[in-house]
């Protein structure tokens, strides 16, 4: 969440997490901070023919993604360090 925010747009940005879903947002930011403050080796994954490690204010994404994309990027960060303690965005 924390870093990607610039891939979002207003609607996303001011009206689901600025309003609606703030109290969540707020507490997935707390969550991510507990993990990247811990000892662990982490990659947090934000949510095949999918595109990675795009920039945080990146505008050419869709914020959509399949679940079976999403565990095979991660199942694939288990022999690669590439994202070791970093946070990437999936998109197609």
């Amino acid at each position: 969440m924390g870093d990607s925010q610039g891939n979002l747009n207003f609607f996303w940005k001011r009206i689901m997490f600025g309003m609606l879903l703030r109290e969540a947002f707020e507490d997935h930011v707390i969550q991510e901070d507990h993990v990247k403050q811990s000892r662990l080796d982490w990659t947090i994954v934000r949510t095949g023919a999918y595109r990675h490690g795009f920039p945080g204010d990146d505008r050419t994404t869709t914020p959509k993604i399949s679940r079976a994309d999403v565990a095979d990027f991660m199942l694939r960060q288990l022999k690669d360090n590439r994202y070791r303690h970093l946070t990437p965005g999936l998109a197609y």
